[in-house]
């Protein structure tokens, strides 16, 4: 309620001439959203000049008469003027969405849509790809129609060369490494396979488009000494609410060898207390991976449950620290992972926190562990991709190598001839 925020100033909200019948749910809309009161006062506050724009502006008198198109026009204005205020725009206009005051924003149709779609289509019915594969492979369709500026015109692909091709790769080659631009070329072999079925694209196009070379166990994977870990997770603060989330993320990752999707993706439903098990829904594999529920583990879950986490209809174990509130995203993972990095002062290089997961297989293989066990805990499928692991742990490399045999005593030259 805004008599909380603005209990002398209240009848002034109630007197505005577009949003005084939902001011009020508005700020209980934010609290819902999980904004704290300084956040509050302030789109509250600015809701007021929202409200002029709309009433001396573009002439509403009341709600019913704004539409998002009025919504459009006043973030167009503000933008160029108070860009903070924009994103007080948006959320009143998510709010009279919410109340179906306002009706959805309508569906983007791109310019593209005419091939995008049965491509899509395509993806999904016949291969069968993930969500986010398929949203590779059309932003990629995406550029490279963008970058042919091909418009609606479906003779440009009946008279498509591998020229035109090779010109968008060159192109995104300047922006991307080898690994990166190996991917978009998949992409691109996939599309023009389709539209040689579907557009009319000359057949064997795919197969002339050169890929990039990339060799098998060329990247070195990076990884953390023990001792660099437990001073990293050491140094994080746990008097914040935030330091204590994520100090048990970055325990789990060291402890468990997790993704940072698989972190990201545990739900309060993954930690079986009574059986001493977190039960991890891999995102890269598909596969369901059993882990034992240390007790150091236990302590820590326990810690940040009952101090850390806020109340939450989410079930995700981890969520966002700002409003609006909901789970948190892998990106954020890896820039907390950065932050404190950078906090903690150690020598440890630029890498994303994915070099937990190397520095957990470095340290099983350094306590002596099978490459079988190693694999089994990091939910690997086959030993190869264990074995990459083995190339970061130099020490124990070092010590399976044979020594140099001693040197031969020298004889004298006849001798030998005769």
């Amino acid at each position: 309620m805004i008599n909380e925020i603005y209990p002398f100033a209240y009848h002034r909200y109630l007197a505005l001439p577009v949003f005084a019948p939902v001011i009020d749910e508005f700020d209980d809309w934010l609290i819902k959203q999980g904004y704290k009161r300084y956040s509050r006062i302030i789109y509250i506050n600015e809701a007021r000049r929202i409200d002029a724009y709309f009433n001396l502006e573009l002439n509403r008198s009341s709600l019913d008469e704004v539409t998002l198109d009025d919504f459009h026009t006043c973030w167009l204005f503000f933008h160029s003027r108070h860009i903070r205020i924009t994103r007080t725009i948006l959320n009143i206009k998510m709010f009279l969405q919410w109340k179906e005051v306002l009706p959805p924003d309508p569906e983007i149709i791109h310019q593209f849509s005419k091939y995008l779609n049965p491509y899509k289509d395509y993806l999904i019915e016949v291969r069968g790809l993930t969500n986010k594969t398929i949203n590779n492979h059309i932003a990629t369709v995406t550029q490279f129609l963008e970058h042919s500026e091909c418009g609606a015109n479906v003779q440009y692909f009946e008279n498509l060369t591998a020229s035109d091709v090779e010109v968008f790769v060159c192109h995104a080659g300047k922006k991307l490494k080898r690994e990166s631009l190996q991917h978009v070329i998949a992409h691109l072999r996939s599309f023009l396979r389709y539209t040689s079925h579907t557009w009319g694209v000359p057949y064997g196009l795919d197969i002339q488009i050169d890929t990039p070379r990339v060799y098998r166990l060329e990247q070195i994977p990076c990884a953390l000494s023990w001792e660099t870990v437990c001073a990293l997770l050491e140094s994080i603060d746990q008097t914040t609410p935030i330091g204590k989330r994520d100090y048990t993320i970055f325990h789990l990752m060291a402890t468990y060898g997790l993704r940072c999707s698989d972190i990201v993706a545990l739900t309060l439903d993954n930690i079986h207390w009574h059986r001493n098990e977190i039960s991890i829904s891999q995102r890269k594999t598909g596969k369901i991976l059993l882990l034992p529920l240390t007790d150091a583990v236990g302590s820590v879950l326990q810690h940040y449950l009952q101090h850390g986490r806020p109340d939450s209809v989410y079930r995700q174990l981890f969520l966002r620290s700002r409003a609006p509130e909901g789970p948190l995203h892998r990106n954020a993972v890896t820039r907390s992972f950065h932050a404190w990095v950078e906090r903690s002062k150690l020598d440890i290089p630029r890498h994303g926190a994915h070099c937990l997961r190397h520095s957990y297989a470095a340290h099983l293989l350094h306590l002596g562990n099978s490459v079988k066990v190693i694999g089994d805990l990091l939910g690997h499928q086959t030993v190869e991709s264990t074995c990459v692991y083995l190339r970061i742990a130099l020490e124990d490399l070092r010590e399976v190598a044979l020594s140099m045999p001693q040197a031969c005593s020298e004889q004298p030259a006849q001798e030998v001839l005769s």
